[in-house]
């Protein structure tokens, strides 16, 4: 939301939707998630639920909100979470806009049409 409409709304949470599951691997890509930031001098600590329709993922990493000066307590972890919603819901459409913030990409979205949300549906 702070990408595509400015709002401004900050959050760890990264939530993705599953367009095609050919290439999907999600623990895979979790664990190498996890050691590449330990390559990187980290000790992470990540966790993967695909339990469920949506999977869920954890990274967190301690001492990094410290030492980049952001909290007081060298023991804080910074947390992410990472969902990935295996089946969007109907009525789901991708788009795609080049967002301009800090650097330049190609970002990849759903749109939900709904007939009160005339705006969403309308675009194109």
């Amino acid at each position: 939301m702070r990408l595509l409409h400015g709002l401004p709304r900050f959050s760890e949470d990264l939530d993705f939707s599953l367009v095609s599951a050919d290439g999907y691997a999600g623990r895979d890509w979790m664990a190498k998630v996890k050691r590449d930031l330990a390559l990187a001098g980290f000790d992470p600590l990540v966790t993967w639920n695909d339990r469920k329709i949506v999977h869920t993922g954890w990274i967190r990493l301690a001492g990094i909100l410290h030492e980049a000066g952001l909290s007081p307590r060298p023991e804080e972890k910074l947390a992410i979470k990472l969902e990935i919603d295996t089946r969007p819901p109907a009525g789901a459409r991708c788009e795609r806009r080049i967002v301009s913030r800090h650097l330049t990409f190609l970002l990849q979205y759903i749109t939900i049409c709904h007939p009160s949300w005339r705006e969403s549906c309308t675009r194109s």
